[in-house]
């Protein structure tokens, strides 16, 4: 939602696919809906997600729609591929910055499912432009609250308190959802291919998010 009022923001001519008016997981529906699909951009941005990132069979339909997306459009003319992976295929890695060549070591079955897909599309775009972006944790307006700051915002909003796992001492990078898609923005026009982290690069604990919150929130 927020990628396509960017994109009418710039005058881009765009479908958009969503969990509305588009199965993934079903191969035939999703060759029908990419039927008349040529000379397109495509940013594939698909996940099943939950609270338990080693749900085996979340990785595994996170795998299935991309298979049945690149079944779909094998005989298409594509202008490019941008897929929205994550920085969750290096693992927890405290001590050490990582970049693009750092060892992937996943640790869940959410990441896993994240790097065979990368794999797949990389197999698959040998004369297409493909970006692998991979992002950190994502807040802002249309996350339904569902974002680990989202999350913290609304118990702060609804319960005037705020419940923080290991003392909120877990550190992780975050972006801003707008920032995110202006990104997108950019690498939909430029010339570029390749695997590129889009993050801050710097980690911030819960706690000190939390403690910025109820600053706001006045609690």
């Amino acid at each position: 939602t927020n990628i396509c009022r960017y994109l009418s923001k710039m005058k881009f001519k765009f479908y958009k696919f969503n969990s509305s008016n588009l199965n993934l997981l079903n191969s035939k529906l999703t060759r029908q809906k990419f039927k008349n699909f040529n000379n397109y951009t495509l940013v594939i941005a698909s996940a099943v997600i939950s609270k338990n990132l080693n749900d085996k069979k979340n990785a595994r339909k996170n795998i299935t729609m991309i298979k049945n997306i690149i079944s779909s459009i094998e005989e298409k003319k594509i202008k490019k591929i941008i897929f929205l992976s994550s920085t969750d295929v290096y693992g927890k890695n405290n001590k050490k910055r990582i970049n693009e060549k750092t060892t992937l070591k996943p640790k869940t079955e959410y990441a896993k499912s994240k790097i065979i897909s990368e794999k797949k599309l990389y197999k698959f775009c040998k004369n297409i432009p493909l970006i692998i972006i991979r992002i950190p944790g994502v807040y802002g307006f249309g996350d339904n609250f569902n974002s680990t700051v989202g999350h913290l915002i609304k118990q702060s909003y609804l319960y005037k308190t705020m419940l923080l796992n290991n003392n909120g001492q877990e550190k992780r990078d975050y972006i801003y959802i707008d920032d995110l898609c202006k990104i997108i923005i950019k690498l939909i026009s430029k010339q570029f291919e390749g695997t590129v982290n889009i993050v801050s690069g710097k980690s911030i604990s819960i706690k000190k998010i939390s403690l910025s919150i109820a600053k706001i929130s006045k609690i």
